[in-house]
């Protein structure tokens, strides 16, 4: 031992007279007792390991020291003194100016066995440093003290002379590279739901609790010493009177006056904000009672006209005789005519695509049954670029010109400025065509007009817009895709439609930036694409798959039952997928580095399908993703959402960003029950049971339909023409689709 304790002792002829803690001591011990003595009144003791100059020593790492004591005994304790042995020589070789200058343990106050292992850790070093750390600490201020052990000598004589622990000054300071690194590993553990605004009151609250603990002890000091309990310390006196000249004197009238005028000023804007936000709810609520005072009056109307209109024909029929036959011929001819061009008029006017945009003229027939409003950028100029910034921003309510004579419905957004539609079994698209994303034979040929899909012959039962490819589900469950990537360089001019290769029957189908999702009729999910960021979910991420893979549902095999729970619905952001099973859960993997995928933590990739497992027992029956970020909606009506919140698209007024779900809640929606949502890029869709569409995000192009070419960080209701209500939506990456009922 004796041997032993000569190598790795370092001399330190000077007394310490201050210690600097740095942060790696402190996670070491934190660790240390976490492991070993959490959520037990036991200590954990470990060695010191740091350098020392001119009185100056610099706790710099530690290592822990397998340690025991009888609890009913202080004296008897062991201590391993081959293991602290072996563990420097390990560390010496790490780092050789390191050296032992002394132990830890986490207390909280000193005991009596701790001069004896002072004395033990002294055989490894001079004048051995004991800092106690508090894990747990109960009070305000720095929970690190330092002590070094002293001869104290009774002036009387009395008695022998005794070693005691006497205090030393003690800080935690870092290095430039440590303090880079606690600065990342605080902004890994930071709670995101937490606002900045919240985070600064709460530092204040703590450092006012702390200047308040520490005012109480030295006025316990000064009352004590006035008693006759304590001695008068003159250096601790010269220090109070340092204190209390560095103190502002608050008798001077242009300082009062300062603290007056800014409290006054930030009262102010807390008043004027919460007049604003109530004046913002009342107008929501009057705007919602008018509303619906409208639709009463509407439907009102139409009972009446039907009844009118019953009554009428009933007379009509009692009235006479038919016409001769001649003229009755001559009639016949002349009214299936009419009523041909009656049926073609009808049909034409159950069409009205809506554009907002300032460009077009007044509006007319707003209040025709099914009609498709468009806002943001889906359509260029004439002579304009591919680019957004050319191209047609929508933002106002204004007619487009029709030239088709279908009434659409299903709207499906994309993300390269397109748009698909159906019309009963056919399927329509305009917008930017990027190389024949459209009906038409040129390749480069934008279309403001909706034109039919010809190529498709079988019909379509659903159809899904990605960001530069389009899906379709035919009625005998078959999908064909179309796209710039699906197209052979070697393909003629005009739109090509490749079928993907599916041995059941699909359902439904999800495009996202380029891969895609289909969901089979027995709830079975398959995905293709790229699997750059494990999109498809097949437990791995990078290359990329032509052929559909099976990744939830039954035919997943996975053990998860969660995972193997059949399938209602999926979704596809830019990078990542989600899935409703039938038990009523969220499933997603793919792209998670703003927490999209619901696990909790950021990550470059989740390759495989995870439950989100902090919505608890909601139900989900419906979600979306955009390209950082998710939202779904329970059965109760409320929406959750989560991941990337630059722009404000999960809804909550703030820009910061959540890794796990929060509540979508805002006056406007306080009395809403959400049926739908969907996610565009950077742009959420909300639909309520009301009829009433909401939208929130990033909206520089117009797309969340407010008349402004303006972002939204809380939920804003869709201006519709003629206060239609809305039955379904789309969101595309700059645009969004309302079809009204």
């Amino acid at each position: 031992m004796e041997a032993a304790a000569s190598g790795p002792a370092a001399a330190v002829k000077r007394a310490p007279e201050q210690v600097i803690v740095h942060p790696l001591v402190l996670l070491s011990v934190v660790d240390h007792y976490n492991r070993v003595a959490k959520d037990t009144k036991k200590r954990v003791v470990g060695v010191l390991l740091g350098e020392s100059y001119k009185g100056r020593i610099d706790a710099t790492n530690s290592f822990a020291v397998p340690f025991e004591e009888d609890e009913r005994d202080p004296s008897i304790w062991f201590l391993d003194h081959s293991y602290l042995e072996n563990m420097f020589r390990m560390f010496k070789k790490v780092n050789a100016r390191e050296r032992i200058i002394g132990w830890y343990h986490t207390g909280p106050r000193l005991r009596e066995a701790d001069i004896d292992i002072n004395e033990l850790i002294g055989r490894y070093c001079d004048n051995p440093l004991l800092v106690i750390c508090e894990v747990q600490p109960k009070e305000m201020g720095l929970p690190v003290h330092a002590y070094v052990a002293k001869e104290e000598i009774r002036e009387d004589g009395t008695e022998k002379s005794k070693k005691v622990f006497a205090n030393l000054p003690t800080e935690v300071g870092a290095t430039e590279a440590e303090e880079i690194g606690v600065e990342h590993l605080l902004r890994d553990v930071k709670d995101a739901a937490v606002s900045t605004l919240a985070s600064e009151v709460g530092d204040m609250v703590t450092g006012l609790r702390g200047l308040r603990s520490r005012l109480l002890e030295i006025r316990e000091y000064l009352e004590a010493v006035l008693a006759g309990k304590l001695p008068v310390n003159h250096d601790i006196m010269r220090n109070l009177q340092d204190i209390f000249n560095l103190l502002p004197n608050l008798n001077v009238a242009e300082l009062s006056r300062s603290f007056t005028v800014e409290s006054n000023d930030m009262m102010l804007v807390l008043y004027l904000a919460s007049l604003i936000r109530s004046i913002t709810a009342l107008h929501d609520l009057i705007d919602n009672k008018q509303s619906r005072q409208w639709h009463e009056k509407q439907k009102q109307a139409k009972e009446e006209a039907a009844k009118a209109e019953k009554e009428g024909g009933k007379k009509a029929a009692a009235g006479g005789e038919a016409a001769p036959a001649a003229e009755g011929g001559a009639a016949a001819d002349g009214s299936e005519k009419k009523g041909e061009d009656g049926k073609q008029s009808a049909i034409v006017s159950r069409l009205r695509v809506i554009a907002f945009g300032a460009k077009a003229g007044a509006l007319t027939e707003l209040d025709r049954p099914a009609m498709l409003l468009q806002c943001g950028f889906l359509a260029n100029e004439p002579a304009g670029g591919t680019e957004p910034n050319n191209s047609h921003e929508l933002a106002s309510a204004a007619l487009v010109p029709v030239s088709t004579t279908v009434a659409l419905s299903r709207p499906a957004a994309g993300g390269w400025g397109f748009a698909l539609a159906a019309a009963g079994d056919r399927l329509y698209s305009w917008g930017v065509n990027s190389a024949t994303l459209l009906a038409k034979a040129g390749a480069n040929e934008d279309g403001v007009d909706p034109a039919s899909l010809d190529e498709v012959t079988a019909g379509v039962s659903q159809a899904a817009a990605g960001f530069d490819h389009g899906l379709a589900v035919t009625a005998e469950g078959k999908v064909l895709v179309w796209g710039p990537a699906h197209r052979p360089a070697s393909a003629a001019p005009g739109l090509l439609l490749s079928p993907v290769p599916f041995k059941v029957p699909i359902t439904q189908v999800a495009a996202g930036e380029h891969h895609s999702l289909a969901l089979s009729a027995s709830g079975d999910v398959f995905a293709w694409g790229s699997n750059a960021e494990g999109q498809l979910g097949n437990g791995a991420a990078g290359g990329a798959s032509a052929e559909p893979v099976a990744v939830a549902g039954p035919a997943s095999g996975a053990a998860d039952a969660s995972v193997a729970a059949p399938v209602a619905a999926i979704a596809a952001g830019a990078r990542h997928s989600v899935a409703v099973s039938s038990l009523g859960q969220c499933l997603a993997w793919g792209w998670s580095l703003h927490g999209q995928c619901g696990t909790g933590k950021a990550a470059p990739s989740v390759p495989a399908p995870t439950v989100v497992a902090a919505l608890g027992p909601l139900k989900v029956v419906g979600a979306a993703a955009g390209m950082g970020h998710t939202i779904v909606c329970t059965d109760q009506g409320d929406a959750y959402a989560w991941g990337l919140n630059a722009d404000g698209q999960l809804g909550d007024g703030t820009d910061l960003s959540s890794l796990e779900p929060k509540l979508v809640e805002d006056a406007a929606l306080a009395s809403e029950t959400v049926t739908k949502v969907a996610a565009g890029s950077r742009h959420t869709l909300v639909l309520c049971a009301s009829g009433r569409a909401f939208a929130f995000g990033w909206g520089a192009f117009g797309q969340l339909g407010s008349g402004q070419f303006a972002s939204a960080r809380r939920p804003q209701a869709v201006a519709v023409p003629g206060g239609s209500q809305v039955a379904d939506l789309a969101a595309g990456w700059w645009h969004s689709l309302f079809l009204t009922r």
